[in-house]
């Protein structure tokens, strides 16, 4: 990954307000209910497609690319945003939104759009992200490591099946996978913590073998610095705490 140096951090300033700008001109003429997630999460993905990602918008099938397993579909719309600043598919079809037959739809489909590596719908696709981290290990053709990110929300963990990757993933050692957990302990109906608690998360996390960091998702330096220092981490999957 590449310094992030003051004139990079403006440059993804810029992009991060146009991909903003794209969202409440386009994506919001529809009825959202998780526009603030959604916006609160624009400064990471810019991050990550301009900065960190090893991808290829005109190659989204290039086999050494990183991977980006969005596992909190509801924030969706930034994503689609993102991707089309990006190149993966023209800006104008963003006003297809949740239209039959459009590309961008209430949750990603590959099938329908590039760059795209699951079907979504359901939360818990940290399982998937490990399970392909472990396919990429088996492929011994590889060039290089590639880093698979799985973005997810801390209600998420109240889900046994993710708690079953995380085991797996720590015993597997995947140095190269990276959760990134947004922690706000809200969800539809009140506190986390007054539905199914899961403290002491961090506890946890470092009993199943896992490096644990922490950062502001609205900070590209903060963030830049903690992606770094996953991507450094040998023999242990990392997991990055963002607010």
């Amino acid at each position: 990954m590449n310094y992030l140096h003051s004139d990079k951090i403006k440059e993804l300033e810029v992009k991060s307000d146009e991909i903003r700008k794209l969202m409440t001109g386009n994506l919001f003429a529809v009825e959202q209910e998780c526009t603030t997630c959604s916006l609160g999460v624009v400064d990471f993905l810019t991050l990550l497609y301009f900065h960190v990602l090893k991808h290829d918008p005109k190659d989204p099938e290039w086999k050494e690319r990183d991977r980006l397993i969005l596992s909190s579909d509801h924030i969706c719309l930034a994503l689609y945003a993102t991707m089309a600043h990006a190149g993966y598919f023209p800006v104008e079809k963003l006003k297809t939104l949740r239209k039959f037959g459009s590309r961008p739809q209430d949750y990603p489909t590959r099938a329908f759009l590039p760059g795209i590596k699951k079907n979504s719908g359901l939360l818990g696709s940290l399982s998937q992200a490990v399970g392909m981290t472990i396919a990429d290990r088996m492929d011994h053709k590889r060039s290089r490591d590639k880093f698979f990110y799985c973005l997810l929300g801390d209600k998420e963990l109240q889900e046994d099946q993710n708690w079953e990757a995380i085991s797996l993933a720590g015993r597997e050692q995947l140095h190269n996978l990276v959760a990134i957990i947004g922690r706000n302990n809200i969800q539809t109906g009140g506190l986390k913590e007054n539905t199914i608690p899961f403290e002491p998360v961090v506890d946890k996390f470092e009993e199943f073998n896992w490096h644990v960091l922490n950062a502001s998702i609205n900070d590209f330096d903060d963030m830049d610095n903690a992606i770094g220092q996953a991507q450094s981490v040998f023999a242990k999957p990392t997991v990055i705490f963002v607010q």
